[in-house]
Formats: structure tokens, sequence, C-alpha cells
């Protein structure tokens, strides 16, 4: 299977996240409609992401950062505390 080069460290961080023990929650947000799943994890050192969506990208500078090449969308502001205390992963 070819993974994306830009998928490598939600990757990592996931192996991270499996040494957790015995107590390990497992929730799954099933979004339903019309979710846009590069507007909800960006990434926004992709020149193509900006380039084949002119209208709808969302601007760099509003970006929740969690990678080196990776975003969240802004509307996922009330989990970045699961992200940076190491207690969620993508």
């Amino acid at each position: 299977m070819l993974i994306p080069r830009w998928l490598h460290p939600l990757l990592a961080r996931s192996d991270h996240l499996r040494d957790r023990g015995q107590n390990r929650i497992l929730v799954i947000l099933n979004l339903g409609g019309g979710n846009d799943g590069l507007n909800t994890v960006i990434p926004f050192e992709d020149d193509e992401y900006y380039n084949l969506r002119p209208t709808i990208a969302i601007p760099q500078n509003e970006l929740l950062t969690i990678t080196e090449t990776l975003g969240l969308h802004p509307a996922m502001a009330p989990l970045m505390d699961l992200w940076n205390d190491e207690n969620m992963a993508i």
C-alpha cells in the first residue's frame, strides 16, 4: 500500500498512542453530510491543495497546525487540547 508522504507524521503519532496500556478508549466520529476530508485535515504545504481549491481552501493563517505539513480546520479547535496532550490521533 502506498501512503502519501504528508500522512507519515500522523502514522508515527498513532504508534505512540498505541502504547498507552490497557486504559484505551476508541471514539469514532461519523460526520454526516458533505464532510470534506481535505478541509478537515489540510495538507497546507501541498501547493496543489490551494491550486485545485481556489474558492474553498482554508487559508494557512487560519489553520490549527498539527505537524509541519498538516493543519486542522478552525472548527476543530475544541479538539486541540486532546491533540496537544497526545490523547488523540488522526
